[in-house]
This record gives C-alpha cells, sequence and structure tokens, in this order.
C-alpha cells in the first residue's frame, strides 16, 4: 500500500521525523526554513526577532544553524 500525501514538502522539525522522510524520499522543511521561505518572499520583513521568540519557547537551534539562517536571510 502506497502512501499519497499530496503535498510538496512535510514541516517538520523533530530529527527522527525528518531521518525517516529523508529515507521516503519525502522532501521536508523545517520551522525555520519556513521563516526564511517567508522572508525571502516578502511576507515578513526579519526572520532574527522570530527565531529569538522561538528560542524562548524552548526551540532548539544550533548557534551555527542560527547563523547561517541569519546569513541567509541577510540579517548578519
Amino acid at each position: 500500500m502506497a502512501l499519497e500525501i499530496g503535498a510538496a514538502e512535510l514541516v517538520l522539525d523533530d530529527l527522527p521525523a525528518r531521518r525517516m522522510a529523508g529515507s521516503l524520499h519525502i522532501a521536508v522543511i523545517g520551522s525555520v526554513g519556513l521563516l526564511l521561505r517567508a522572508n525571502e518572499r516578502g511576507l515578513i520583513s526579519e526572520v532574527r526577532p522570530l527565531m529569538k521568540a522561538m528560542q524562548s519557547e524552548d526551540f532548539r537551534i544550533s548557534d551555527r544553524v542560527f547563523d547561517g539562517i541569519l546569513a541567509a536571510a541577510g540579517e548578519k
């Protein structure tokens, strides 16, 4: 039985879930990736305050990834 989800990407942050999706060849984007995409499309003006707010709610992100997202958003 094949699984048909009819989506271009799944939104997943949990690493084991992302790995499983990858093993099934399912495209994945995370919460921070969504912020970056929204910024690129002009839907939000900055990603830094939103990522900081996520961190204050226990969202874990490495400094390296945080800095990379800011650089990609032109905020570094």
